[in-house]
């Protein structure tokens, strides 16, 4: 549940470990940030400023199942509490016991929540969701949104290489094509080796 959040919905593992009941709404179709957590200690949200995330459809059914099976009825309640009910779950902790664990089994050992994030905006990104929209979904500007999150995937780097080779040569490699070759190679070279996120953001959607 807290992976779902995490990717689908880019909260911050403080966020989403701070989050109430009361803060959840009652279709379940969307959770307002109000609060962090870090190492037990309670504090406004970044930027000081409360949001409200949607919460895309299976992962609002799954926060229902969650809700009516896992969380006290108290509106104060903690969504995700520790064993004694009392104080919201450790990051740390949630890390080694349960994630790690079970990412390690598909070769995903070494991702963390700055890696879900990072996820979450370069697949917002490949769906062509509006830059604005998703970077105000994970609650910052939204030049840190494109800069620093967002990773575009090989296949629409390979795209824009290839309008750029069109607009240059013309869609045939124009007056001369061993030229525009060459240029389209030096472009696909320097796509192939930048960073991307999408390969292994599929390993890690598969397990849901």
């Amino acid at each position: 549940m807290i992976l779902h959040l995490a990717l689908f919905s880019g909260l911050r593992p403080g966020e989403i470990l701070a989050v109430r009941r009361r803060h959840i709404a009652p279709d379940r179709s969307s959770v307002t940030i109000e609060q962090r957590v870090y190492r037990g200690v309670l504090d406004d949200p970044k930027n000081s400023q409360s949001r409200t995330v949607a919460v895309p459809p299976r992962t609002a059914a799954l926060l229902k199942e969650w809700l009516d099976t896992a969380v006290d009825t108290d509106p104060d309640a903690w969504a995700f509490a520790s064993e004694n009910r009392e104080t919201p779950l450790w990051r740390d902790n949630l890390l080694r016991r349960h994630v790690r664990p079970a990412l390690r089994k598909v070769g995903l050992g070494w991702v963390d929540f700055k890696v879900m994030r990072r996820t979450n905006a370069s697949l917002g990104q490949d769906a062509k969701v509006d830059p604005k929209v998703s970077a105000d979904q994970r609650g910052h500007g939204i030049g840190v949104s494109l800069d620093v999150y967002t990773k575009t995937s090989i296949q629409r780097k390979a795209e824009g290489a290839q309008q750029l080779g069109g607009r240059r040569f013309g869609p045939q490699g124009g007056a001369d094509p061993r030229e525009g070759g060459v240029m389209m190679d030096r472009l696909l070279n320097v796509v192939q080796k930048s960073v991307c996120f999408l390969g292994f953001s599929r390993r890690l959607l598969s397990l849901f």
